[in-house]
C-alpha cells in the first residue's frame, strides 16, 4: 500500500509564515523582551500591506504561502527551479539562478524549498549579506538549507533584521545552540505544519 500526505501541511505552513511576518512587523520579539524586563518601550511598527516578500520554493506550500501573503496586500514574488508564469500566487516567478541578485529588494524572504543536493546550504554568508539590513529571513523548509553559523553571524551583526525559524540542522534543537542566543530570532519546534 502506498500513501502520501500531499496538501496536509499546506495551509498551516502558509499561516505560520504569515504569523512570523506579522510578529516581526508588529514588534512581537521586542514586546516579549520588554514584558520580561517589565519595561514600557513604545516604538513605531510596520504595516505588512505593500511590503515585499520573496518565497523561495514554489511547490504547493510555497504557492499557498504566496497566495496568503498576497491576500493581505503584500507584493509577492517566487523563486523556483526556473522562471515561469507566477499564476495567482506570485507577481513574478524567477529561476533559482537569479536568487542572489533578487535578495536586496525584499522585506521578507521565506524559505520553503525542498532539501536536495543542489539546495543544501543555499543560504549562507553571501545570501545574508545580499539581503537588506531591514529584511527578515523565515525558514520553514529544512534546516540543512541554511548555514546556521552564517545566519547567527548575520543576526548578531545586524546584517538582517530578524529570523523566524521552524527547522534546524539538528532537531530537537540543542539547548546550547548558538541560534538560541541570536538576537531578533523567533524559534518554533518544527511545528509550522501542525
Amino acid at each position: 500500500v502506498l500513501t502520501e500526505v500531499r496538501g496536509v501541511f499546506v495551509r498551516a505552513m502558509a499561516e505560520w509564515a504569515l504569523g512570523q511576518i506579522l510578529a516581526f512587523a508588529k514588534g512581537v520579539p521586542d514586546n516579549v523582551e520588554a514584558q520580561a524586563a517589565r519595561e514600557w518601550r513604545y516604538r513605531s511598527v510596520r504595516r505588512v500591506c505593500d511590503q515585499r516578500a520573496l518565497v523561495v520554493g514554489t511547490g504547493s506550500i510555497g504557492t499557498e504561502t504566496g497566495r496568503l501573503l498576497r491576500a493581505v496586500g503584500m507584493h509577492v514574488d517566487g523563486v523556483g527551479r526556473r522562471a515561469r508564469d507566477g499564476g495567482n500566487a506570485f507577481s513574478q516567478l524567477f529561476g533559482v539562478a537569479d536568487l542572489d541578485g533578487l535578495l536586496p529588494d525584499y522585506d521578507y524572504v521565506v524559505l520553503v524549498a525542498p532539501l536536495t543536493e543542489s539546495t543544501r546550504g543555499m543560504f549562507g554568508a553571501d545570501q545574508f549579506a545580499a539581503m537588506s539590513d531591514s529584511a527578515v529571513f523565515i525558514n520553514m523548509g529544512r534546516g540543512a538549507l541554511v548555514d546556521e553559523p552564517a545566519l547567527v553571524a548575520a543576526l548578531k551583526s545586524e546584517a538582517i533584521a530578524g529570523a523566524g525559524l521552524d527547522v534546524f540542522m539538528v532537531e530537537p534543537l540543542p539547548s546550547d545552540s548558538a541560534i538560541r542566543d541570536a538576537p531578533n530570532c523567533l524559534l518554533s519546534p518544527h511545528n509550522s505544519g501542525d
